[in-house]
């Protein structure tokens, strides 16, 4: 099962995508949001999990413009910090919002998988 992690930082990006693998998803990177909409154009998915600040594109920029393109598809928010509510991202057709330190992706991976690592 195919996977897009859209975050600038390369060290949290890493960490995401190491223990996504572990769940057995293969996993896509974009360091921005612009870049996540060409993957997302060149691939199928089954989630999304963005950050909101980041260069070039915003996580919420990407989530407009995807949301438009990929109504139904999963896209869950995580931010360190963010200027938007989780009820205004939520408004904006985040999937589910999390802060980075409070990020559960055991939860995650069980709405997607039979059997979590």
């Amino acid at each position: 099962m195919r996977i897009l992690i859209v975050e600038d930082i390369f060290e949290m990006r890493e960490s995401l995508k190491q223990k996504l693998e572990s769940f057995g998803f293969d996993v896509l990177e974009a360091e921005n949001g612009s870049e996540g909409l060409k993957v997302l154009e060149n691939n199928q998915v089954r989630f999304v999990l963005s950050d909101i600040q980041m260069p070039i594109m915003n996580g919420i920029e990407f989530l407009i413009k995807a949301r438009k393109q990929y109504p139904t598809l999963p896209i869950f928010i995580m931010t360190g910090y963010s200027p938007y509510s989780e009820q205004e991202v939520l408004a904006l057709g985040a999937t589910e919002y999390y802060e980075k330190l409070f990020l559960d992706l055991n939860k995650i991976a069980r709405r997607f998988i039979i059997r979590p690592a």
